[in-house]
């Protein structure tokens, strides 16, 4: 822009002012009248007696977005990326444009340090009239016709289907923790030891120890055992009688003709006993047919079996 010499009063005054001449925004310098650079751009050089000011575009990350004098753009913001995302990227005439995340807001009549998170719901009493929005959390008002039992039940049965939920989840995730993992007791020396293990290898939780009984008043052990025999076919239910000789590793063909070899039940039970017996020798006694007991989950007939058989004098606990 060319400027004269000595610019007239009436210039001057319009340059103070930062008024437009001839459609084009000046500004004083140096006693001259200059014009200003357009948005995007800053001033290079300023206007002489025989030269008009010289611009430049922004630099890269700067901006300005109105006619100015400045000798430098400023600088773009960056967006917080903690609780803002960006919705206009920084350009030479405007500044990057920042909202709050979803479920944030930040009130524009204020300087938006942090993005404030929005309520869930409005408080007992009032229906929400406005969702949550980057600049304003969500708007309330009392209820303009009380709630209907009907909104109310609704209510109700969403927050126990959500607490229901929940509960299964919990659950779910022990349940799958569980099928993972498990825990192996194993005795080493004089103590137990923990070891955590994959189930898939075979781990098992170990059973209660229970007291081991010996024929009591040094009877004979054979002979003992023999005895108790009557005391566990007395004990034991009929219907889990076969159930528990197959426990017992006696098999299908042992029991039949163990029932064809007597007429009489109590005898037909005596002599499956009887080929457990013979069948497993020094392994065979009176412990190993009550941890069979436990396992077939005939708990209670094994602890009325052990204390009938104390109290009968035949066994006593091992010190």
């Amino acid at each position: 822009m060319q400027n004269p010499t000595e610019p007239s009063r009436e210039a001057l005054e319009i340059c103070n002012k930062g008024s437009e001449l001839s459609g084009k925004k000046l500004y004083p310098h140096n006693g001259q009248c200059c014009e200003q650079c357009p948005p995007g751009f800053q001033v290079d050089k300023h206007c002489t007696p025989t030269t008009p000011t010289t611009c430049e575009p922004c630099h890269k990350d700067t901006y300005i977005k109105y006619h100015n004098t400045q000798q430098h753009c400023f600088p773009c913001e960056e967006c917080r990326q903690l609780d803002q995302v960006e919705i206009q990227s920084c350009s030479p005439t405007n500044n990057t444009q920042c909202s709050c995340k979803n479920g944030t807001f930040c009130s524009p009549d204020l300087p938006c340090e942090t993005c404030h998170k929005c309520r869930l719901r409005c408080p007992d009493g009032e229906e929400m009239v406005q969702a949550c929005t980057p600049t304003s959390d969500i708007q309330c008002q009392p209820y303009t016709t009380p709630p209907t039992p009907a909104e109310t039940g609704s209510k109700v049965l969403f927050i126990a289907f959500m607490v229901v939920l929940g509960l299964l989840l919990v659950i779910l995730i022990l349940a799958f923790t569980f099928r993972r993992y498990c825990r192996c007791w194993h005795k080493v020396g004089e103590r137990d030891s923990t070891v955590t293990l994959n189930c898939k290898e075979g781990c098992e939780f170990p059973a209660k120890r229970e007291k081991t009984l010996i024929p009591a008043n040094g009877r004979n052990p054979t002979v003992a055992l023999r005895q108790s025999f009557e005391t566990f076919i007395r004990q034991v239910p009929l219907k889990e009688w076969r159930r528990y000789m197959r426990a017992l590793d006696l098999t299908d063909n042992e029991i039949t003709r163990s029932e064809r070899s007597e007429d009489d039940l109590y005898e037909q039970q005596f002599q499956m006993l009887q080929t457990w017996l013979d069948k497993g020798g020094k392994e065979a006694d009176l412990n190993a047919l009550l941890a069979k007991l436990r396992s077939t989950n005939l708990r209670g007939v094994e602890r009325e079996i052990r204390e009938a058989l104390i109290s009968q004098g035949l066994y006593t606990y091992e010190e």
